[in-house]
């Protein structure tokens, strides 16, 4: 179990959070590596900590040698009055690591930190007492900057870690709000390295592999590669909903998230689904925000507080300024009574009860009733009118050098890493170090980060950052940026991260190549928000590139980026994405690449495709086959040919389509070692065959289809894909759709609904909606159905694609007709036939001149003629495209009014393929036999 706050042992006592060491209440001189050792020992009193776990604790990243170990944890023994011959408190364990063998002694922070804040601590406890019975418990806590947020929070947390619980911290800063993950990533870390039943890779391993992506540190060479990415965010957030079901089974879980108002979209959607997904875990959330910011700028942070507040299980702390009274307490505990008396008004007045001006009053205060040159300097002090002006009292009462490393720092962040502020400063390790332990223990101006990770410090608060910062000259924060852009690709950090020191070094082309690698990082993880926002930003950046060659590289992947981004983050309709693929094709022109040439091509007609621009696609294609040939890809072909043959569908073209997926599929035979390689074929694999199935079906070929589907269902058993295993669900739904054969319809469809639902695929779930709405009107639930097939058609709105939308028109317009409301059903049917004159969608046709034949037959007011007249025009559509199963509905219609049709359908029976008779062929052989009788 990870330990309190404060631990002592003998005359001593470790303050974990500030990482100083007291002896007797003095504090020891000692330096902070000696002290990490310390810590680390601490941490398991009696167990043996190996070499290498103190190594990886107190030098992380850094390769040290066996004699930098001996010297630090000789100084250590000094320090303590130890003797490694006869130890009291740290023994040598021979060739293996050491062992801490003192008793030691838990403490919690002493209660005068937290004056007028008991109350808030009970909520919390409260909260967490709630969680130990099985009950997941959220509190938010907000409150203005100063208020205390965070020494509440960590107070409330090492409470937590002595009472048995597992707690992960992290939290969000404004240099990270475009990366995705980022809070969570601390916490989750935090959370399986502290589990200790298990190393931290094999729990992710065994039960979130998709987020061992999230930590390069946890990687090894020797234990195999890391998993690949989740197939889309909702399953990387269920793994994680199932990491923390483990982590939860056996004592709570507490996850902490500080300054919300930064939050990345990413994370934001990841707490509301573990909020709504814990059930019975216990875990407990404890989340930070501004209100003012999250008001005024963060729209996604006052959604999800909205959908919060008022909830079972949610708690609400709205942290307010000390009162008077709470004034003197807070003075009186930390001075002499007559300090209160003299100066507690004031102190009130001028800092209106702000925990953070106290605090740094009172290290004022200290400072100035020790000065021996104003033995009684009450009178003397005048108190600043502004925080701002106190901490410049403050910071440049430091050393010179020190002050200069602080400056430094800020470049940094609120918080950093020593060993990347020695570089970025320039100076040795042990340098650093020096000037950071002095600081530390004469001045409010840094502490440790408490439960972040080892060697990592942190300003005692944001605005002490900006006061440090405001003092830099415009070139040197430029200087610092750049120093830390490149510390940070040396460490491989996050793209975003590297990208904004970049930006504010000047350095644009840079930065926009970093934030070009964060996009495509958050494509993979499928946090579509951040990309599109990530390629959005590097845009604009290389607006102030010079022109070149290289320039017109980076441009062309960000509009190419950005397109792809949009569509997912906010759909076809947005004119960003029509802008971005037009741009793409113009630099298209400029670069000899191929491949660039052929992805600016294919996103334009793809883009046209789904708004419904079908023969304006058209005029694309020879540039688009020209510039998969260029690409010497078999891969580029195959896809433009999957492109095409999708498209001629829609356009009602099915014998040219059934060549594009022939010739498709040969390059998936040829290509193709392993018939489930998700790469780059991926897609063609599962969904070539689906469509060839699909025109065999049109064709009357039904045993040749029925075989595609059964090959494609053998290769999702053997490949737990979920993408691929909802598509095959709803090919095999369409399948029996067509041929009227409703129940293993259904099945296909609610598995189908079942996948897409739990992770997130909308355009499947539009359809899987409209399909069972459809299936269950069939059925006689008609209410519901209507309202299935409706809900459906918002949803697919929703995405700004107008490809398809005639369909669910169609089938709305049908069911409406069939419960007598022809007034709308006929305005849907025409809106559907005016969409398809737009769109091109042909293949439409036939059914919506048979849905008008419907809607007159039943309205009967223009009589048997013009319902016959409809039914031609669908025939006719029918042959144009070549589908005979159309072409056999409509005949049975025909056949059903007189004879003159019989033999032609008759002969059209003759060439369908069947083992068995299906309902569209039953009611086609009823129909002729009625025909023959009459």
């Amino acid at each position: 179990m990870h330990q309190p706050a404060t631990i002592g042992f003998g005359p001593f006592k470790l303050d974990r959070d500030a990482l100083r060491l007291y002896r007797d209440g003095s504090p020891v001189d000692i330096t902070l590596r000696a002290l990490r050792v310390l810590d680390a020992l601490l941490e398991r009193p009696g167990d043996l900590v190996t070499k290498d776990q103190l190594v990886a604790r107190v030098w992380p990243r850094t390769v040290v040698t066996d004699a930098a170990v001996a010297k630090r944890v000789q100084e250590l023994r000094s320090a303590l009055g130890d003797d490694p011959r006869s130890p009291r408190y740290v023994a040598t364990v021979h060739r293996r690591g050491f062992r801490f063998i003192g008793d030691v002694r838990y403490d919690v922070a002493p209660p005068d930190d937290f004056v007028g804040r008991q109350s808030a601590l009970d909520v919390l406890g409260t909260a967490l007492r709630q969680t130990d019975t099985g009950q997941p418990a959220l509190v938010l806590v907000s409150g203005e900057a100063g208020i205390g947020k965070t020494r509440l929070l960590r107070r409330f947390l090492a409470q937590a870690e002595s009472a048995g619980a597992l707690v992960g911290s992290g939290y969000c800063a404004a240099e990270n709000e475009l990366q995705a993950f980022a809070p969570l990533d601390m916490a989750l870390f935090a959370l399986v390295t502290r589990h200790g039943q298990a190393e931290p890779r094999q729990i992710l391993q065994q039960l979130a592999p998709s987020w061992l992506q999230h930590f390069p540190t946890l990687y090894d060479d020797n234990k195999g590669p890391l998993a690949p990415a989740a197939a889309n965010q909702q399953m990387l957030l269920l793994e994680l909903s199932r990491l923390l079901a483990h982590l939860a089974s056996t004592r709570s879980v507490v996850i902490a998230l500080e300054d919300l108002q930064w939050c990345d979209a990413s994370s934001l959607a990841a707490i509301r689904f573990l909020l709504q997904e814990a059930g019975s875990f216990r875990v407990m959330m404890v989340l930070t925000f501004r209100p003012p910011l999250y008001l005024d700028s963060n729209g996604a942070l006052r959604q999800f507080l909205a959908t919060q507040l008022g909830r079972p299980g949610v708690s609400e702390l709205e942290l307010r300024r000390l009162s008077r009274d709470e004034t003197l307490e807070f003075l009186n505990l930390r001075f002499d009574p007559s300090v209160a008396t003299a100066f507690g008004d004031a102190v009130h007045e001028r800092t209106q009860g702000l925990p953070l001006f106290m605090v740094w009053l009172k290290d004022w205060l200290t400072q100035a009733l020790a000065s021996e040159e104003a033995p009684n300097p009450f009178p003397l002090i005048a108190f600043p009118e502004t925080l701002e002006r106190l901490f410049n009292l403050q910071l440049t009462s430091l050393p010179a050098a020190a002050l200069e490393l602080l400056e430094a720092a800020s470049v940094m962040g609120e918080r950093f890493e020593l060993q990347d502020l020695a570089v970025v400063a320039g100076i040795p390790l042990d340098r650093a170090e020096e000037l950071c332990r002095n600081v530390l223990r004469s001045s409010y101006a840094l502490t440790t980060a408490g439960l972040a990770t080892p060697a990592t410090l942190r300003f005692n608060h944001a605005l002490v950052r900006d006061a440090l910062y405001a003092r830099l000259t415009i070139e040197r924060r430029r200087t610092l940026h750049a120093r830390f852009a490149q510390r940070l690709a040396q460490r491989e950090a996050p793209p975003a991260q590297i990208a904004l020191h970049h930006e504010q070094s000047g350095a644009a082309d840079a930065a926009a190549a970093s934030y070009l690698m964060a996009a495509h990082r958050s494509i993979a993880a499928h946090s579509y928000a951040e990309a599109f926002r990530q390629f959005e930003h590097g845009l604009e950046l290389i607006v102030v590139v010079s022109p070149s060659p290289q320039r017109d590289h980076l441009e062309l992947d960000l509009q190419l980026g950005l397109g792809h981004a949009a569509i997912a983050a906010i759909g076809y309709v947005n004119p960003v994405v029509r802008h971005a693929h037009e741009r793409a094709l113009t630099l298209s022109e400029r670069v000899a690449d191929p491949e660039r040439r052929f992805a600016a091509v294919q996103g334009m007609v793809n883009y046209l495709g789904m708004r419904g621009q079908l023969i304006a696609a058209d005029s694309w294609y020879p540039e688009l086959f020209l510039a998969a040939d260029a690409c010497a890809d078999p891969g580029a072909r195959m896809r433009a040919l999957m492109l095409r043959g999708e498209q001629r569908i829609f356009r009602g073209n099915l014998r040219d389509a059934y060549d594009d997926f022939q010739e498709a599929g040969r390059l998936v035979e040829e290509h193709v070692n392993d018939s489930l390689s998700w790469s780059s074929w991926a897609r063609a694999v599962i969904t070539v065959p689906q469509y060839l199935a699909q025109l065999e079906l049109h064709f009357g070929r039904m045993l040749a289809a029925r075989d595609l589907l059964l090959r494609v269902a053998r290769l999702i058993e053997s490949e737990q894909h979920p993408h691929a295993a909802s598509v095959w669900h709803f090919f095999t739904a369409m399948f029996h759709l067509m041929v009227e054969d409703d129940l293993p319809a259904l099945e296909a469809t609610e598995q189908m609904l079942t996948i897409t639902r739990k992770n997130g695929f909308h355009d499947l779930t539009t359809w899987g909606l409209c399909t069972l709405g459809f299936l269950q009107f069939r059925d006689g639930r008609h209410e519901d159905g209507i309202a299935l097939i409706r809900e459906g058609l918002v949803r697919h709105d929703s995405s700004g694609t107008v490809l398809s939308r005639s369909l669910i028109l169609t089938i709305l317009g049908e069911c409406l007709t069939d419960v007598g409301n022809i007034l709308e059903a006929g305005a849907l049917i025409e809106e559907a036939a005016a969409l398809v004159a737009r769109t091109g969608e042909d293949l439409r046709l036939p059914r919506i001149h048979m849905a008008r034949a419907a809607i007159i037959a039943k309205s009967g007011r223009r009589g048997r003629g013009a319902s016959q007249r409809a039914l031609l025009d669908a025939l006719a559509a029918s042959r144009r495209t070549g589908s005979r199963l159309d072409e056999l509905s409509v005949l049975t219609r025909l056949a059903a009014g007189g004879s003159a049709h019989a033999t032609t359908l008759r002969d059209l029976l003759a060439q369908f393929e069947i083992d068995r008779p299906v309902p569209v062929m039953a009611r086609a052989i009823e129909a002729l036999g009625a025909t023959i009788r009459t």
